[in-house]
């Protein structure tokens, strides 16, 4: 049976020397060394990452001594992280940067409870607002918005007589949600909701087909039509969305494609409307695998270049998916990787059974990549909790 879409998860760690592999040649991880002690605190990975610029970034880490999660910033390129505001024990966490200082966090219990966390000043305090939920087994995504308004989208377990989705909005930075709409689709499982004004897309796949699915709506919600997606070759047999992106004025849909052989990326793009596909790159790897020769990670950086990891290729487009290159024949199975633009970029390292993940870095387009020294601490005093009135 196929791999189904995954949220695409990244993984950190300590402190490591800083070393240059000029292709990668070694995923050994080097000896931990820390400057003081005293106040590093020791993580076993990184669950989010995502930098908005070389130097500033943001994290979710877990915590070696007690295995909780923590939400922790940095502001200078990832040497120092700053531990911000703690996620409770036993919920499901999922980050959403809006800028430097904006940032959103989705966190959803086993019972079902389900809490918005926004900071817009860089994690000096904190919002929290509940949400009125549907149910404990409801798949919960989020499109979070660098002004006020921002969508929530929760969806119920397919079942044979249809799965009933509910749409939630705010218009106050997060302060107050609203329900929307309720409406119903048939066997789709989410990944992802974008809005983008009034249009939005939801994202996922059937639970029935296996084929990946596109919702489309004009009208904030309300009414919801599906999109057909034209498959790029003959041997293609299905494809995996994810997420719609928007790129200097250009949608882009990033999807992995199902041939007989092995799978590929590609990208597609609205033109009018329809999502029109580019060329496919192929490669054998999976977006499911978390580490060995089958990764696959992707890093749209802007609407002609995009980055794609298939362990150990890493391969890039600059004219929007018509033609790939190979940037570096020698990268390991990252966990995780972001390009902040074309020359800068992070890659996460998963740990082995006695050795710490390993934070990498490059500043050439992926031609090299050099391990980045750093530790995580506490601010002296943890950021007050502003609750929703």
């Amino acid at each position: 049976m196929r791999p189904r879409s995954t949220r695409l998860l990244a993984m950190l760690s300590v402190v490591v020397l800083a070393v240059v592999l000029p292709a990668c040649s070694s995923s050994a991880a080097l000896p931990i060394h820390y400057r003081d002690e005293s106040d590093v605190i020791r993580i076993t990975r990184v669950d989010a990452l995502h930098f908005t610029s070389g130097r500033a970034g943001w994290a979710i880490l877990t915590l070696a001594s007690s295995g909780q999660q923590d939400v922790a910033r940095t502001v200078n390129g990832g040497h120092l992280w700053i531990l911000s505001r703690a996620v409770p024990t036993g919920v499901r966490a999922y980050l959403h940067v809006v800028s430097s200082n904006t940032v959103y966090v989705l966190l959803q219990s086993q019972t079902g409870q389900v809490t918005v966390l926004r900071t817009v000043n860089g994690g000096k305090t904190w919002l929290s607002v509940a949400i009125p939920t549907p149910g404990i087994d409801d798949s919960w995504t989020g499109s979070f918005g660098a002004r006020s308004t921002s969508w929530l989208l929760s969806c119920a377990p397919p079942s044979l007589s249809g799965t009933q989705c509910e749409l939630f909005r705010t218009m106050h930075g997060g302060l107050h949600w609203q329900h929307l709409s309720s409406f119903p689709v048939v066997g789709l499982i989410p990944n992802g909701v974008t809005f983008i004004a009034n249009d939005g897309w939801i994202t996922g796949q059937n639970h029935s087909s296996n084929a990946a699915e596109v919702l489309s709506t004009r009208d904030e919600g309300r009414t919801w039509a599906p999109v057909p997606l034209i498959l790029p070759t003959s041997a293609a047999r299905n494809a995996d969305t994810y997420p719609v992106t928007l790129r200097s004025k250009t949608l882009l849909l990033p999807a992995v494609l199902y041939e007989k052989d092995g799978a590929g990326f590609l990208l597609y793009q609205v033109v009018h409307g329809v999502f029109r596909p580019t060329a496919p790159l192929s490669t054998d790897a999976s977006p499911t695998a978390t580490s060995g020769p089958s990764t696959l990670r992707y890093s749209i950086v802007s609407r002609a270049v995009t980055y794609v990891l298939a362990s150990p290729n890493l391969y890039r487009t600059a004219n929007a998916g018509r033609s790939w290159e190979v940037v570096n024949a020698r990268v390991p199975s990252w966990a995780i990787m972001a390009f902040v633009n074309p020359l800068v970029g992070y890659a996460v390292q998963l740990a082995g059974k006695h050795t710490h993940p390993i934070l990498w870095t490059t500043t050439d387009g992926g031609g090299t990549w050099t391990h980045v020294l750093y530790k995580v601490t506490s601010p002296s005093k943890r950021p007050e909790l502003a609750g929703a009135r």
